[in-house]
Formats: structure tokens, C-alpha cells, sequence
């Protein structure tokens, strides 16, 4: 072929190159936007996310130092649940000395991770003979039906009332040990069983020192597990993101080094009328 021919090949590749690297009149390709958006729209959908799961007692009660427990005329999730002293006048019907309190909970299958969970528990009156405060102890628990098992087994949170906290509703910060067993117990009861451990008398002679006191069916005993789902989708649209920018980036620098390029030899080709192989090996030595 003639070389004089060559100059219109070259003007003709170089036009139909800049269409496709984003160089002359095109310099953005509408499908990519198109193709791109959708796939990191999704993908945020998939981010993490928070959820609170509360759970109302389905079991509750005491156990006092003699064995007494509950009457069974309420249903087993609003029964009393008093703590701590009682002295006989005041505790009459089930006798006096120490009352320890359990609390029964059906955990669902959780979705994702455990964050924190809690014990909220209505205070309901509060009767403090012997001192300012009492601190309650809360623990994990095997059975319902033992004294000395109450708030004596593993430690899952404590907390200290006072007499403001009569007629309000504390929750009680359950540690790790604590959501390991409600994960485990997923699908079953998770039990937590709880005991005054603060300085006290237990004597049915000796002066209240109690909590939780005329506590019944319209008092709330709940847990409140707070949840979040697995995080990694999140990372997954910034790491993704970050690629189609790098990539986006990375064609239009090319687009630009390629138009240069062939307009470089459309320009040497026009002049010196040289064959294109040369100048594909002048443009490596000059440009590369």
C-alpha cells in the first residue's frame, strides 16, 4: 500500500479508538454509570444493621431460706419475685428470712451478633431497715426449684438500689458470660437466678431489707438483647467502590495516553510520510 494512504488509516483508527478509551468527542460511557450504580445500590443494601429483641419473663419467682415458694395461682411469668430480708409480719403467709428470685426467658433464634443484653426489672417498693442500699447479685442458673443455686453460679451482672429506686424500672448490664448463654440457649430458656450479697441479717426477727417487695403481675421483668448483623457487606461496598473508581480512573488515563499516542503518529505520518511500523518503535523509545 501506499505510505500517502497510511495518514487516513491512522486519522480513521484513532477515531475509532476515542470511542472506546473516552478521548474525543466521547469522554464518558453512559453503560457504565448504568452497570455500575445498580451493583453498589445492592450492595449497601447488604450493610450491617441494629435490631432490639425484648422478651418478657415467661417464669419468675422466690425461693425463701425454708424452701416456700410462689403460690401457684398466677401464671408462672407474673408471679412475685421479692429479694432479700423479710421479716415474719411482713412475710407472713410464705415466712420470714432470705428470699432469693429467679427469672426464665424463651430466646429465639437471634439473627446475627449479640451486642449487649439486659435485665430490666420494676422495682415495684422497696424496704431498707438495716442500711441506705442493697446490691443484688444475678447468676446463671440450672434450676428453678434449688434455694442454694439462686444468684450463686456464674456472675452475669450486680446492681445497688436505694430507696429512690422504689416504683421504677432499673436494668441490670448482663456481661459476656451472659450472652454466651443466651446464644446457647437459643431455641430454649435461658434462666438467671438472683440473691442480696450486700451486708445483710437474714433472720425472720431481723429488720426488712428488701427489694422487689408486692411485686405481681403488673410489673415488668424483661430481657432486652440488642443484636447486629454481620458487618462484612459493608466492607465489602467500600472496598468495591474504591476498585471501580481505581478502574474508571485507570481507563480514562488510558484512553488519554492512547489518543496521545496515535495522535503522535497521525502527525509524524502526515509530515514525513513514514511507515507506521517506525513510528510505533520512535513513539516506544520517546514515550515509554
Amino acid at each position: 500500500m501506499n505510505t500517502i494512504m497510511q495518514p487516513r488509516l491512522a486519522r480513521s483508527r484513532i477515531a475509532s479508538t476515542s470511542a472506546l478509551f473516552g478521548c474525543g468527542l466521547v469522554t464518558w460511557r453512559p453503560w457504565l454509570v448504568t452497570l455500575i450504580v445498580p451493583c453498589v445500590l445492592a450492595l449497601q443494601t447488604l450493610s450491617a444493621s441494629a435490631g432490639v429483641v425484648t422478651l418478657d419473663a415467661t417464669q419468675r419467682g422466690f425461693i425463701t431460706q425454708t424452701g416456700a415458694t410462689n403460690p401457684t395461682n398466677l401464671p408462672a411469668g407474673q408471679r412475685d419475685y421479692l429479694l432479700g430480708n423479710c421479716t415474719l409480719n411482713s412475710c407472713f403467709a410464705t415466712g420470714g428470712g432470705e428470699y432469693r428470685n429467679f427469672f426464665g426467658f424463651a430466646i429465639p433464634a437471634l439473627s446475627g451478633s449479640v451486642v449487649s443484653a439486659a435485665l430490666q426489672i420494676d422495682t415495684v417498693g422497696i424496704d431498707l431497715g438495716q442500711s441506705a442500699s442493697m446490691i443484688a447479685n444475678f447468676s446463671s442458673l440450672n434450676s428453678t426449684t434449688n434455694f442454694s443455686a439462686l444468684g450463686t453460679g456464674t456472675a452475669y451482672g450486680s446492681i445497688a438500689y436505694g430507696g429512690a429506686d422504689a416504683n421504677t424500672t432499673r436494668s441490670i448490664l448482663l456481661d459476656q458470660a451472659a450472652i454466651s448463654a443466651i446464644l446457647a440457649d437459643q431455641g430454649g430458656a435461658f434462666l438467671i437466678g438472683g440473691r442480696a450479697i450486700s451486708a445483710t441479717t437474714f433472720d425472720p426477727a431481723a429488720p426488712n431489707e428488701l427489694v422487689f417487695e408486692h411485686s405481681g403481675p403488673q410489673d415488668a421483668t424483661r430481657l432486652v438483647i440488642t443484636t447486629r448483623e454481620i458487618s462484612e457487606p459493608g466492607s465489602i461496598v467500600m472496598v468495591s467502590t474504591s476498585l471501580i473508581g481505581m478502574l474508571l480512573l485507570r481507563l480514562r488515563r488510558g484512553g488519554r495516553l492512547f489518543c496521545r499516542r496515535h495522535e503522535y503518529r497521525f502527525a509524524r505520518a502526515s509530515h514525513a510520510r513514514l511507515p507506521l511500523q517506525r513510528l510505533d518503535d520512535g513513539f516506544r523509545h520517546r514515550i515509554w
